[in-house]
């Protein structure tokens, strides 16, 4: 007999190895903390990562909370504040965004709704 598991929801962060204060937060499901590593909508996460690569580095990517969705985002939206945005000169954190949605204005960040775009259109064919 199977079980069904419950998307388990997460908020991940960033690390240079062996660091104190991260660089990135983000809320995710599944295997969406490493996707960054890959390829980042936010650019200066992926000069961060890439520059940690160019000396020899990998990022450390740390899972620092579980819960429903709604308590994810709302530890987001907690820790940005707390770390604080280097966009605001407020911090050290490269995120875009105060979190909670994964946008600055409600909608869907351009790269997801790209990748949504093509998917729905293949399902259509």
């Amino acid at each position: 007999m199977g079980y069904l598991i419950p998307s388990m929801f997460y908020v991940y962060a960033y690390f240079e190895p062996g660091g104190k204060v991260p660089f990135y937060i983000g809320k995710g499901v599944r295997h969406r903390s490493r996707v960054h590593l890959s390829r980042s909508h936010n650019s200066a996460v992926a000069r961060k990562i890439a520059a940690l690569r160019g000396n020899g580095f990998e990022p450390e990517v740390r899972l620092l909370y579980f819960g429903t969705d709604e308590q994810c985002k709302l530890e987001e939206i907690r820790l940005i504040r707390l770390f604080g945005r280097r966009d605001l000169a407020a911090g050290p954190l490269l995120n875009c965004t105060d979190g909670g949605d994964g946008t600055s204005r409600g909608g869907i960040p351009r790269l997801e709704k790209t990748d949504y775009w093509v998917q729905s259109r293949a399902a259509l064919r």
